[in-house]
């Protein structure tokens, strides 16, 4: 049996009737507060990354400091990029293992603005710094380069939820990692390769992180899970994480992709990769949701919403033609 950590039984609660309308409700979900560049920082403010082991701190900012458009002429944040981003270039180790930028310079730079694209606008150079490299849309951080992350600018990742309906209560539950580096749950997902479809990339990560079963029946399981027609698209652009710098910052696609139980029972579930554990956990009423890694409980909290508003919709459906065949007429209530 599929086994959810969070995951009790409800106490008995009184039926809530229906909304006055299917519209209502799935704008209710869609509207939701998410934007494809937030107004501030959280998690980019912080140290929980940098200021660890090797790694310098960020320069202490309130919110107020974050908008570029605030004058700040103190700010002179440390210019960092790890030795793990400098030892990993395409020119060291090649095109196939290298996946970080160069240095930046002038040749560089050409390629940069011409070829690189981003999920918060149509335009990156709109983001065009006064020195010339990419600034954060999203404001400062308390630090310039690349830091942790290997793209100058937007660093694209995919992020899967993978859900299925909990045989004790009925509420969902997701598939949740243990990353390596931080000891934080997390959705399984990583960044994408070079030229890479976020929709391989999606099944990918998940698989390496979470069900690295390598069986052919794995195989079989993540095809059917992560079919197109299966995933829904949650969220697509700026994601506040603590590896964030002035020069570089995190930018995803986050897919919903929920399955019935006889896929999820055959899911073994084999933490591998950067991750170093792995299992279901539930995200109906659950407080450790908004403990996931940065902005994971946000996309998750979303999923869970737009999942609900759309199975709503599918009871008033089937519900008004049901009253419909028996000659009956339709109103909807509260």
């Amino acid at each position: 049996m599929l086994k959810c950590f969070g995951d009790k039984k409800p106490n008995k609660l009184k039926k809530s009737g229906f909304t006055k309308s299917m519209h209502n409700m799935r704008e209710k979900a869609l509207n939701s507060v998410f934007e494809k560049v937030p107004q501030t920082h959280i998690q980019s403010l912080t140290n929980v990354t940098y200021g660890q082991g090797k790694h310098p701190k960020r320069t202490e900012l309130t919110q107020q400091d974050v908008p570029w458009t605030r004058p700040l002429p103190s700010y002179d944040p440390v210019d960092y990029t790890a030795n793990v981003v400098h030892n990993n270039t395409v020119e060291k180790v090649g095109p196939v293992l290298g996946w970080a930028d160069p240095e930046w310079s002038e040749s560089f730079a050409k390629t940069f603005w011409s070829e690189r694209k981003t999920f918060c606008g149509p335009d990156l150079s709109k983001f065009k710094g006064e020195d010339g490299r990419p600034r954060n849309p999203v404001g400062r951080t308390g630090m310039k380069g690349r830091g942790l992350l290997g793209k100058w600018g937007p660093n694209h990742a995919a992020d899967p939820i993978v859900t299925c309906c909990s045989p004790v209560t009925g509420k969902l539950c997701m598939v949740v990692v243990k990353r390596q580096d931080n000891g934080k749950w997390a959705i399984p997902g990583g960044m994408v390769d070079k030229d890479e479809l976020a929709t391989k990339t999606l099944k990918r990560e998940f698989g390496e992180e979470a069900a690295s079963d390598g069986s052919g029946d794995m195989e079989k399981v993540l095809n059917e899970i992560f079919k197109i027609d299966r995933a829904v698209e949650i969220y697509k652009g700026y994601v506040d994480d603590p590896r964030n710098t002035d020069n570089a910052w995190m930018e995803t696609t986050v897919v919903h992709c929920h399955c019935a139980p006889h896929l999820a029972e055959r899911l073994k579930l084999t933490a591998g990769d950067d991750a170093v554990g792995a299992a279901w956990l539930c995200i109906e009423d659950n407080p450790k949701v908004q403990e996931l890694y940065a902005s994971h409980g946000d996309f998750v909290k979303r999923a869970v919403e737009m999942f609900n508003a759309k199975k709503k919709e599918s009871e008033i459906l089937a519900r008004t033609t049901k009253m419909s065949k028996n000659g009956k007429s339709v109103k909807l209530r509260d």
